[in-house]
């Protein structure tokens, strides 16, 4: 489901998640983080770090609690249950009940366990394979390196693994090298996709605790919904949108977001200084799709820039969605992409992108993918 999400939702969004924590021992640190509804599960602390992700993944139907009263936070996440989630997550996607029989080839699992279709689903579906003894061990614990193999099967099934291209692992190496060989290839595969971008585990076999799970299979639900645009030309700049020599963090433009129209070099030569002189670290981001900006641009195109700033919010960013064009207005759509520890406020966003002559206002979507933030 497409999630347009306000400017002061999203604000408070930023400073809540700020109080937030990472890793397994989140929960018992009591890291907060307040809940847009009340949750029905006893056995949550109130305002934990994963409520978002929670949220979301009730809201999609993938993952549903232990008991009428309990989410079964601190429980390791089974086999079947893995496979279980992923299937919701095609459901949420497809918006169609996976298509598989309740009969499984698998001794442990009778036609009639309540995992048994999700199972044959994935079994069929080449996501999962048993253990090579005619089991599947259902109850047993999946691991991190099962689930990186299982997501990378899906997004193949799917069509989508190809949308984000991999990257380098923590520490530069080219490779996942403490994964297994067999596991190896997947984790590399969908890198680029920034769903394990936390799991910077060294036992890529440890077991995954149940409020774990629920963060990346949202972000592979969001991730595979809400694309970032790779064919539309556009230059992409980073920057903080403090005056030099002054740490107050206040933007030196007046209004917080400013989508103009540029129709010659000449405005956008100014408009570039213009922002330049009033930032820091202004930085050109590498994009899919270059657009190269000269005079022969504007004798056939306008120039949409949307400059997109924050106040106190922690250094967010965002990915290029992509830009429609209809009577004379310009939409352009921004992926929330992360909120990040560098900085205490001011980041901007600005993306250039061809628009037609004639052209005459311009908007902006935003698409919240579910992130998380490093605390200070």
């Amino acid at each position: 489901m497409k999630k347009t999400v306000s400017r002061l939702m999203a604000f408070a969004l930023a400073l809540c998640l700020a109080l937030g924590g990472l890793g397994q021992n989140a929960l018992a640190q009591e890291e907060f983080y307040p809940p847009t509804q009340d949750m029905p599960f006893t056995d949550i602390p109130n305002w934990s770090w994963f409520y978002p992700y929670l949220e979301r993944a009730l809201e999609l139907g993938v993952f549903s609690g232990t008991s009428a009263t309990t989410f079964g936070a601190q429980r390791a996440l089974t086999r079947a249950e893995a496979v279980t989630a992923l299937a919701r997550v095609h459901e949420a996607i497809t918006g169609e009940p996976v298509a598989a029989t309740p009969q499984t080839s698998f001794a442990d699992v009778p036609a009639s366990s309540w995992c048994a279709e999700y199972v044959s689903w994935a079994h069929e579906s080449g996501l999962a394979s048993g253990t090579g003894d005619g089991r599947f061990l259902p109850g047993r614990p999946v691991t991190y390196a099962e689930l990186v193999v299982m997501f990378h099967r899906y997004l193949q099934l799917i069509d989508r693994e190809s949308l984000y291209d991999p990257v380098p692992a923590p520490g530069g190496s080219a490779d996942w090298y403490w994964f297994p060989g067999w596991a190896m290839p997947h984790m590399n595969a969908i890198s680029g996709y920034d769903i394990f971008s936390s799991v910077y585990v060294e036992e890529p076999m440890d077991h995954i605790l149940r409020y774990e799970a629920t963060r990346w299979y949202v972000r592979l639900y969001e991730k595979a919904v809400f694309p970032v645009d790779k064919e539309t030309p556009r230059q992409k700049f980073l920057y903080d949108y403090h005056k030099p020599g002054e740490d107050n963090g206040w933007p030196v433009l007046e209004n917080e977001d400013q989508y103009t129209i540029l129709t010659s070099y000449l405005e956008y030569s100014q408009y570039m200084m213009d922002r330049q002189n009033g930032a820091e670290e202004f930085q050109k981001v590498k994009q899919a799709a270059p657009l190269e900006i000269d005079q022969a641009l504007f004798e056939d195109y306008d120039l949409l820039a949307a400059d997109l700033r924050w106040y106190g919010a922690g250094m967010l960013d965002y990915e290029f969605g992509g830009v429609d064009i209809e009577g004379g207005e310009a939409k352009l759509t921004a992926v929330e992409k992360a909120f990040t520890k560098n900085g205490s406020c001011g980041r901007a966003v600005l993306f250039l992108t061809p628009a037609p002559k004639g052209t005459v206002q311009a908007s902006v979507t935003y698409l919240c993918w579910t992130e998380e933030v490093y605390p200070e």
